[in-house]
């Protein structure tokens, strides 16, 4: 049967990224997708009495942004129980800390989020001492902007047994101050210890934190996230919310590596879902951050004989990758460092020589730091990668620990499209900035918050950029038959911008308005309150 038109977008400079009509003016919606894209007077011919007519007066409409690898429930209760460390300086940081602590009876804890080392004014951590000065009364627990950092006061130490006398976690690491005692920074599993015995959230934040990350993103024109570690709880509380109607965001979620013999004994496999949330994969993790300079490398950080955090051998991740290959699950593994990706690669090499796959598209979750051997290596098996979109502009003052050489080959989205590799733009958030004209302004322009250029051999055009976040996000997740382009068929989410990013100056693309985020037809953000639904 013929669907008659819910809604008409016309007059609009609408980037359809469909190679078979890249540019148009209009788009008729019926029943969540879309029904025809052409000029104005061809689809104003298909309203009737009851189409809702949107004339968008000359603003670009394009496909809605897919953030390939995010943190998405995770990011949404951590804004809603934690303080904000991110500064300006340490001093701002521990009085936002003393406030919450005044608020918090004794003995429970206080959590903190956004502390960024190179981003507050001393260009260093927090001490074990300074928030010890701040309360000894209360365990208090801050991450640092990276997630792969933590910093802990004496009784948050206490909580979990750590001492200068105790080995950390396998995968894990503390530092020390120059007396030899802990000095409170743990990195990578260490954390392990601590997040299994923080107090859960409630149904009631949950739900709360779900509606306001999906406001948050959607602000930004992002109507399809893949969550990059999403629990059981999470998965839940995603239905739920979809239930209440207020789940405003498309969900692929990695599962937890601890979820995969639930997933396994019912036989759930990747694909497992309905239009808003599916189950893509299962993360495991193999080195650290890039931010916290932990990554695995081959050759150690400049200044340095370290050469990063291995959170698993060989053997351990080879089993893994097997595993969740062999049961349809599809491995999504964090690889960072150089090293660490070889290492994944080695994996993933031997799962397909084990249990053959037609298409399985493998991902590697941020492959970082790249060379010539993992390109070779990546396409002959197809992977998929998802580099970090907003690094470059946003993390640049961390850059220097790696070397000019070494960032050449990094967030390597020229390489990759070059050498006809999948990749999908990634924010990481928390770890990075979500705004998806910030990335592709980061893509473009590989210019750092302080006009510092970073790796230029990397740049790419603001098209490549713009499908990063849309057609190469819905592959990344075996979705792109249902989004990332506008064309019939596809469902009807879109970003309404001010502005098209491909007729501004590279360097403002970030300061471009979203106006309007529109998810299966129905807007779910609006700078105008009147189109509000």
């Amino acid at each position: 049967m013929q669907l008659n038109p819910d809604t008409i977008y016309y007059n609009a400079d609408i980037i359809t990224l469909d190679a078979e009509l890249p540019q148009a003016q209009a788009v008729a919606v019926a029943d969540g997708k879309i029904m025809a894209v052409g000029d104005d007077h061809e689809i104003k011919a298909l309203a009737t009495s009851q189409t809702r007519m949107r004339n968008l007066a000359g603003k670009t409409l394009l496909p809605g942004f897919n953030d390939a690898h995010i943190h998405v429930l995770l990011s949404g209760i951590r804004h809603l129980l934690s303080v904000d460390c991110s500064g300006p300086g340490i001093a701002d940081v521990l009085e936002a800390l003393r406030q919450r602590c005044q608020q918090t009876p004794k003995g429970e804890w206080v959590r903190g989020i956004l502390f960024d080392d190179e981003k507050i004014v001393e260009k260093r951590m927090l001490t074990r001492k300074e928030l010890d000065s701040v309360s000894t009364n209360h365990p208090i627990f801050i991450s640092h902007r990276g997630f792969h950092s933590h910093i802990c006061n004496s009784p948050a130490l206490a909580k979990v047994g750590f001492s200068k006398n105790v080995a950390p976690p396998t995968g894990g690491k503390f530092d020390f101050d120059a007396n030899g005692e802990l000095n409170g920074v743990i990195h990578e599993t260490a954390v392990e210890p601590i997040r299994a015995i923080l107090p859960e959230p409630d149904e009631k934040q949950r739900l709360q934190a779900t509606q306001e990350i999906c406001r948050k993103l959607n602000s930004a024109g992002i109507t399809s996230v893949q969550d990059g570690r999403t629990t059981a709880a999470d998965l839940a509380t995603y239905q739920q919310a979809e239930e209440q109607g207020i789940l405003s965001l498309r969900v692929a979620a990695m599962m937890h590596y601890n979820t995969f013999e639930n997933l396994k004994s019912v036989g759930i496999k990747a694909g497992f879902g309905n239009r808003m949330i599916r189950i893509m994969g299962v993360k495991i993790c193999v080195d650290g951050a890039i931010a916290g300079r932990t990554a695995f490398l081959s050759k150690p950080y400049c200044n340095s004989a370290d050469k990063g955090i291995l959170a698993m051998s060989q053997e351990e991740l080879t089993q893994w990758v097997i595993s969740i290959h062999r049961a349809g699950l599809r491995p999504c593994v964090h690889a960072n460092g150089d090293a660490a990706i070889e290492m994944t690669l080695e994996a993933f090499e031997e799962a397909l020589q084990e249990y053959p796959a037609k298409n399985p598209r493998l991902r590697i979750e941020h492959c970082t730091v790249i060379n010539d051997r993992i390109l070779k290596r990546l396409k002959k098996l197809g992977c998929v990668v998802t580099p970090f979109s907003t690094y470059v502009y946003y993390h640049g003052d961390k850059l220097p620990s790696y070397g000019t050489a070494r960032v050449a080959n990094m967030f390597a989205f020229r390489s990759f499209l070059d050498n006809d590799i999948p990749a999908a733009a990634a924010s990481d958030y928390i770890a990075g900035p979500y705004e998806p004209l910030l990335g592709i302004q980061s893509c473009v322009t590989r210019t750092d918050i302080h006009g510092n250029i970073w790796g230029p051999e990397q740049r790419i055009s603001i098209e490549e950029a713009l499908r990063l976040y849309t057609q190469a996000g819905a592959y990344a997740s075996f979705e792109e038959n249902r989004k990332g382009t506008i064309k019939p068929g596809m469902f009807a989410d879109f970003a309404i911008l001010e502005s098209n990013p491909q007729k501004v100056s590279s360097d403002t693309i970030k300061d471009i308005m979203v106006l309007e985020t529109i998810l299966a037809g129905k807007t779910v953000f609006s700078r105008e309150s009147d189109h509000a639904e």
